[in-house]
């Protein structure tokens, strides 16, 4: 069996393509492709955390919850059965290619100490391996990057952009390659210009021979470029010390909606600073153009149309951050008025529960003026407005129910001509009542509603 490896790089589509692989997990077994289950999900990350030593300690350790060296040893006995077991189920289905993914390959494996744990992992189970990396221009990454980095909790700014130089390993792509084919062999090492394919799932389309007809979940972009007002905010809110790996302010206070903001002013840079920074990867770039031919010197010079003669690097410290704010209240109000609304109308059930119609009703006026509020924020509004109109039906439904109580059991009950009849009390019968269009079932639909449209820029 053929072992795919896919070790990024970083802002390169890596996100997209393994949520997709992860979507279409069956399409691909049916077609003889194995994506890695044993490795995380949908990123594979456990590879690069087993490929480090115990006290080679990165951020990958805290993800998975190694705070000892002990608990790294035991993890990576533990994940190494599982995917051995895992590459055995793949060979009893019948698969010829088993593939993984995780550009913390790229960026984590950064000696051939490295590496080469991984090789020792992988090499006894598979008859054939390629390693396959996506390679971009440079400075495309960097500001690509500066976004990640204020997602993760880093404070953005000039002093970033000094980082991106040859010898700095997330950007120097020749000793990459050289790192992984000293490992697995020159002829293993497939480089892949970004610049000429974008998109990494049509890219496997084409590679792993997938039938293009078949029916598959389509891919998603994740991770768009943020507005550069957003990521003001952020800089406020980590502080100016955050700047390196010590990211100790909790995620919960970092988390406002950032990927839902529309990035109508996009964190970039001007066109002669982007220039000036590629310019220092120019003998870098002939040298790795020379040494692997698949990668030519055009395939590492961006797109300078797409960078605006001024950018927003500059304006960093003296943002208007009124429409990002007004964005974060008006969603956290919303969000707010529709758990509130959600709690009114669990009281109201319960009240119902016990009899009490009045109670049942109150509850739910309550539940509708909570809606009321969360249908004046846009992006709730179609949804807010939905669930409004359950919300109004039962509410007339209790009404109807306070003006007419079900009878003792025996006695029988009054019903106007036509009116539904509930067979086991003889009670009128509800007109209507909220299913699965509302409550925690309809949170995760209406967060993917709210989503979609949202595109990435990455």
């Amino acid at each position: 069996m053929r072992l795919v490896l896919h070790i990024g790089t970083e802002k390169t589509g890596t996100t997209a393509l393994q949520v997709w692989m992860h979507e279409n997990t069956q399409a691909l077994r049916q077609q003889g492709v194995w994506y890695a289950q044993s490795l995380g999900l949908p990123n594979n990350r456990a590879i690069s955390v087993m490929s480090r030593a115990s006290d080679q300690v990165e951020d990958g350790f805290h993800f998975f919850g190694l705070s000892s060296p002990e608990a790294h040893e035991a993890f990576v006995r533990q994940r190494t059965a599982a995917f051995r077991e895992d590459v055995e189920t793949a060979r009893a289905a019948g698969a010829h290619t088993f593939v993984i993914s995780n550009e913390h390959c790229q960026s984590r494996l950064r000696t051939p100490e490295m590496v080469a744990r991984l090789g020792a992992l992988v090499k006894p189970l598979f008859d054939e391996i390629e390693v396959v990396v996506f390679l971009r221009p440079q400075v495309d990454k960097a500001q690509s990057l500066a976004s990640t980095g204020s997602r993760v909790g880093l404070h953005i700014s000039k002093d970033f952009l000094k980082k991106v130089r040859p010898r700095q390993a997330s950007y120097n792509y020749l000793d990459l390659l050289e790192r992984w084919a000293n490992e697995f062999g020159r002829e293993a090492v497939t480089p892949v210009a970004f610049k000429r394919r974008p998109s990494p799932v049509a890219f496997f389309k084409e590679h792993l021979n997938l039938d293009p007809e078949a029916e598959y979940i389509p891919d998603r972009r994740v991770h768009q470029t943020l507005d550069f007002r957003v990521v003001a905010l952020m800089n406020i809110i980590v502080g100016e010390e955050n700047t390196g790996r010590a990211r100790d302010l909790p995620g919960v206070y970092r988390k406002f909606f950032i990927d839902e903001i529309p990035a109508e002013q996009p964190l970039t840079l001007s066109r002669h600073e982007a220039q000036q920074i590629q310019a220092r990867f120019d003998e870098h770039n002939r040298e790795l153009a020379e040494a692997w031919p698949q990668i030519g010197p055009s395939d590492l010079t961006p797109d300078w149309a797409r960078y605006p003669e001024v950018g927003t690097f500059d304006k960093l410290g003296d943002a208007d951050l009124t429409e990002p704010l007004r964005y974060i209240f008006g969603r956290f109000n919303g969000e707010l008025a529709m758990s509130r609304a959600r709690v009114k109308l669990w009281e109201s059930r319960e009240a119902e529960a016990g009899g009490d119609w009045d109670a049942a009703v109150d509850a739910m006026s309550q539940a509708l003026s909570q809606l009321s509020v969360a249908r004046q924020v846009p992006v709730m509004e179609n949804w807010a407005g939905e669930q409004y109109s359950h919300y109004e039906n039962r509410r007339a439904d209790l009404e109807a129910r306070a003006r007419h109580p079900e009878p003792e059991p025996g006695a029988g009950a009054e019903t106007s001509p036509g009116s539904p009849v509930d067979p086991a009390s003889g009670a009128p019968a509800r007109r209507s009542d909220l299913g699965g269009d509302d409550g925690e079932d309809s949170g995760s639909r209406r967060r993917g509603l709210l989503l979609r449209g949202f595109v990435s820029r990455r």
